[in-house]
C-alpha cells in the first residue's frame, strides 16, 4: 500500500508502538477515559499530532474513515482546531446496524450523533448505507452525501495474466468459484443447503459441477464442505488462499463465480462483486438480501436466485451451464464495471469533497 502513494504525499505518525489491531501497547489506565470504538486514547493521539503537524499549513478538508471510528473523533477534533470542513467516510457501520466487529457504547452513540452534526459531508461505500443513516439520523438528509463503491483496483489486475491453469485439475466440470473467505456477514450455509437438495434431486449435476472455495476458510465452513463433498461425489472443495493478481486469473479461468447475497441487509455489498464485474464470467449471485443483487441483475452480468430454494438454483445452474459464456461478457456489463474503477471514484470523490462551501465553523463551536 505505501508503495503505491505518491512520493510527495506527507505521512505524519503518533508516537507510541500499536498492537496487530491498531490498538496502543502503552494505553494510559484511566477509569473516566470514555469507551469507544477504536480508543478515545487513540483519537486523542491522532488528533494532537494531526493538529501539531498541520500548524503552519491548515487544512481545507478533513476526512476521516472508519472503523475505527476513533478516527472519526480524531477528524472532529481537528476540524475543530483548524476550522477545516469535515467529511467522513463510512465503509462499514457504527452505531446503525452495527457489524461484529465495531463497538457502539453510549459513548459511541453520542460521539457518532456529534460527529455527524459537524459534518460538512457524509460518504458511504453503498446506497444501503447510505439509506440506514439517513432513516436513523434525519437531519443527514440536508447534508451532502456522496456514495463510493469500493469498486475494483487496477494495480491487482495489472498484475494478472491470461492464458493461466490454475485450474487444470477441473477442466472437464463446470466450476462455480467463491474466491475469497466465506464470512458471517454473507453466510454460505443457505446456498449450500439449497445445492445440497438439488444435487440429491439431480445426481447427475454433481457429476457435472464442482464448486470451488479459493481461500482460508472458517472452521464451519470446512466442516460443512468436508461433509457435503462426502454426500455429492466431491462436489465441493476448498483450495488455498492465493494473491489478488492470481484470484483474478482464477476467476477469469472459472465457468460461473458464486457471489453470496444473503446479507442482513441491503446495504452489506460484498468487495468482490466489483472483481467479479471485472472479469468476463458469468456470476451466480444467490440471495436478494444485498444491494449486490441488483448490480448484477442492472449489469446483466449473470443469474441472481432471489428465491433461495433448491427449484430456484437448479434453474439457475441450467441456465449458467446451457448459456454461451460471451453473452455474459456485454457492453452493458463492461460499461458497468469501468464506472466502478476505484481510481476513477476515488478521485471524484475527492474533487466533489474539495467543492464543498467553506466552513464557516458555526456546526463546530
Amino acid at each position: 500500500m505505501l508503495s503505491a502513494l505518491p512520493a510527495n504525499l506527507r505521512i505524519v505518525r503518533t508516537n507510541g508502538t500499536v498492537s496487530t489491531k491498531n490498538d496502543l501497547v502503552d494505553r494510559p489506565i484511566l477509569r473516566s477515559i470514555p469507551v469507544l470504538d477504536g480508543g478515545f486514547d487513540t483519537a486523542v493521539a491522532i488528533a494532537s499530532t494531526a493538529i501539531e503537524a498541520c500548524r503552519n499549513h491548515p487544512p481545507t478538508l478533513i476526512l476521516a474513515a472508519g472503523p475505527r471510528f476513533a478516527n472519526f473523533v480524531a477528524g472532529y477534533y481537528v476540524a475543530r482546531q483548524t476550522n477545516a470542513n469535515l467529511a467522513f467516510l463510512y465503509m462499514d457501520e457504527w452505531c446503525v446496524r452495527t457489524p461484529p466487529f465495531v463497538g457502539a457504547t453510549d459513548t459511541d452513540r453520542k460521539w457518532e450523533r456529534r460527529c455527524l452534526e459537524a459534518a460538512a459531508s457524509v460518504c458511504y461505500v453503498t446506497e444501503g448505507k447510505r439509506s440506514a443513516y439517513e432513516d436513523a439520523y434525519p437531519f443527514l438528509k440536508s447534508k451532502p452525501a456522496l456514495v463510493c463503491p469500493n469498486g475494483w483496483d487496477e494495480a491487482a489486475f495489472a498484475k494478472a495474466h491470461f492464458d493461466t491453469d490454475h485450474l487444470r485439475d477441473y477442466k472437464r466440470y463446470f466450476t462455480i468459484s467463491f474466491v475469497g473467505r466465506a464470512a458471517p456477514s454473507a453466510p454460505i450455509h443457505p446456498f449450500l443447503d439449497a445445492l445440497d437438495a438439488t444435487l440429491a434431486k439431480r445426481p447427475d449435476l454433481a457429476e457435472k459441477i464442482r464448486v470451488l472455495l479459493v481461500g482460508n476458510q472458517p472452521e464451519d465452513v470446512q466442516s460443512r464442505i468436508a461433509e457435503f463433498s462426502r454426500r455429492h461425489s466431491d462436489a465441493a472443495k476448498i483450495l488455498p488462499a492465493v494473491p489478488q493478481s492470481n484470484a483474478i486469473e482464477i476467476m477469469r479461468e472459472s465457468s460461473a463465480l458464486l457471489l453470496l447475497c444473503t446479507t442482513q441487509y441491503p446495504g452489506i455489498v460484498p468487495q468482490k462483486t466489483y472483481d467479479y464485474l471485472n472479469v468476463p464470467t458469468p456470476i451466480l449471485a444467490y440471495g436478494g438480501e444485498s444491494d449486490a443483487a441488483t448490480i448484477v441483475e442492472a449489469a446483466q452480468a449473470g443469474v441472481v436466485v432471489r428465491d433461495r430454494d433448491p427449484a430456484a438454483l437448479e434453474d439457475a445452474l441450467e441456465s449458467l451451464m446451457s448459456s454461451p459464456r460471451e453473452n455474459w461478457n456485454n457492453p452493458v456489463r463492461q460499461a458497468t464495471a469501468a464506472r466502478y474503477n476505484r481510481h476513477a471514484i476515488t478521485k471524484d470523490l475527492l474533487q466533489r469533497l474539495l467543492q464543498l462551501p467553506t466552513n464557516s465553523g458555526d456546526l463546530l463551536q
